[in-house]
Formats: structure tokens, sequence, C-alpha cells
């Protein structure tokens, strides 16, 4: 213990990639898409994917979207979102949320992309701290359907 009577002051966590405590498949209308493989977006390994059901048609004909919720040990401040994906023309989404299983008008947006292919990465520009961040697709990509084959939650400095 420090002699000159301060108490050592917790370090702050670092700016960078942080892993969430869990994710899961956020969905809002009929079955999830692929609930076991939801992992898969988080794993760091962008070979190993989540994916969407492949829809007859272009949301929001059966359901308004579908994503990933990642929930976090506490709030943090993130900076950016890194989706790594095979699927360019998906319109993805972030959004933050009160619980671990929201409804959809309770959830925030606080930044939106179309993905290229490869990594794309979300800005997110003055988002408050939050325990939940979900990865909403609200546009499909090539065939009606997208996959994430990594993602990263980049908390700010």
């Amino acid at each position: 213990t420090p002699s000159n009577g301060e108490t050592a002051q917790p370090t702050p966590e670092p700016a960078g990639p942080i892993t969430p405590a869990s994710i899961e498949v956020y969905n809002v209308g009929g079955t999830p898409d692929n609930p076991k493989r939801a992992g898969m977006a988080t794993d760091g390994d962008p070979g190993t994917e989540w994916r969407t059901d492949t829809y007859k048609q272009q949301f929001p004909a059966l359901k308004p979207g579908v994503g990933l919720i990642a929930s976090f040990a506490e709030s943090v401040k993130f900076s950016s979102v890194v989706i790594d994906s095979p699927s360019p023309n998906t319109v993805i989404q972030i959004r933050t949320a009160p619980s671990g299983d929201p409804e959809l008008e309770e959830t925030k947006i606080i930044g939106e992309a179309t993905l290229q292919g490869g990594k794309t990465e979300i800005k997110l520009a003055n988002a408050e701290p939050s325990q939940y961040l979900i990865v909403w697709i609200t546009k499909l990509g090539d065939g009606n359907k997208s996959a994430i084959g990594d993602l990263q939650f980049i908390r700010a400095r």
C-alpha cells in the first residue's frame, strides 16, 4: 500500500478492441437466424461466420431486420465497430440498448454504414457509454442474405 496516504487509482482501460461478455442473435419477428452460430462473429476468426437466413424478399418485407446483440461486463464508451463481412451492400446500424433483451423502439441508432465486403469500420461519434450494442442489419446483402465473419468493438480513449 502507498505510504503517503494516497489510495491507488484503478488504471483506466486502454483504447482498443474489447470482447463482449456474450453475444446473441437479436430478433424481433419470426424465428432467430442461426442462433447457435452467434459466437462465431466474435471468435477472432473471419472464416467462421454468423449468417442470416436467405430471405425471399429484402427487409422489411418479412421483418424489420435482424442482428446480433453484444453484452459487456460494464458500460463502455465505444469509438467504432469494425465488421469483417463477405456480404457487400449489407446495410448495418449500430444501436445502443438499455437491456439485454430490449424492444426495438427502446434502442438508439449511433452509427450506420453500407458494408463493402471485407472490413468496414463504422464510426460512433459521441456515443453514450453502453453495456449493450446491437449490430442490426436493415438491408440484406446480395442474394437477400448476409454474413458477419468477425466483429471488433473498439473502446474510445
